[in-house]
Parts: structure tokens; C-alpha cells; sequence
């Protein structure tokens, strides 16, 4: 698989999202393990592949806050409180695993200072 930056979850810039068929599917259709395993390698491939293409700013120099931001992401109970938002706004029908990442990733922008 070939991984782009406009398709990284922490891309600042538009975004094209993981355009692969697991990251498509909507919420409401996977169990919580399942979405939960590919959040986490998510993170895990796409803050890899931006610390080894030097997309971590200030010269490559926050690859310590990279790695904190995937953990943030990769956390079960961040994951569990995303879902559970998207549960109580009757969304889970229109979110896709995709969205979920991107929302942490987001999320974890502002959390890892």
C-alpha cells in the first residue's frame, strides 16, 4: 500500500482519508474490537510513515510528540468516548473508521502539546 500525505491522519491540509475498503465502513456496522484494532493501526502506520518522511515539523526534531500523539489515538478509552459521541448523535450510520481517526488525530493535535 502506498501511503500519501494528504491521506495521513494528521495532515494539516485537505484530506483524502485512507481510501481502503476497511476505513469505509460505517460504525454502525462494525463491532467495537474490530474498529478499535484498525484505529490503532492506523495510527501506528501513518505517524511511522510520517516520522520516516520527516512530517513532523521543526526539522524532524518532534518525533517524541508524534509518538505521543499515536498513543493518544491509539488509546482504547479515547477510542470508546469518540464512539460513544458518534452513538449519542445518531451518527454511527454516516461515520466510517476513516472519520474516527481523523477525529482523534484532530483531537490529539490540541491534547499533545
Amino acid at each position: 500500500m502506498d501511503i500519501v500525505k494528504e491521506a495521513i491522519i494528521w495532515y494539516p491540509a485537505d484530506y483524502i482519508g485512507r481510501t481502503t475498503e476497511e476505513y469505509q465502513y460505517k460504525v454502525a456496522y462494525m463491532a467495537r474490537p474490530f474498529i478499535e484494532a484498525l484505529v490503532m493501526k492506523r495510527a501506528e502506520e501513518d505517524g511511522k510513515w510520517a516520522i520516516a518522511n520527516g512530517l513532523v515539523g521543526e526539522n524532524n526534531k518532534n518525533e517524541a510528540k508524534m509518538r505521543r500523539m499515536m498513543e493518544f489515538v491509539s488509546d482504547e478509552e479515547n477510542i470508546r468516548q469518540c464512539l460513544a459521541h458518534i452513538h449519542q448523535e445518531g451518527l454511527e450510520h454516516e461515520r466510517t473508521v476513516d472519520w474516527v481517526c481523523r477525529d482523534l488525530a484532530n483531537a490529539s493535535k490540541v491534547m499533545i502539546r
